[in-house]
């Protein structure tokens, strides 16, 4: 019985940090800012033109 409890607080934690996360992405886009351009990372969609450089 303890272990139900147990796995199911973790699936009820995981579902609030996944909650959490897509409010700040949605925040961030809602202020026109790219949430990739904070960190050193492969970006999340299609790179803008004036962000691509020369071809």
């Amino acid at each position: 019985m303890a272990v139900l409890l147990v796995l199911l607080l973790v699936l009820r934690a995981a579902a609030l940090v996944n909650a959490g996360m897509a409010g700040l992405v949605e925040c961030y886009a809602l202020a026109g800012h790219d949430i990739d351009d904070h960190h050193d990372s492969v970006p999340s969609g299609p790179v803008r033109p004036e962000k691509a450089g020369p071809r």
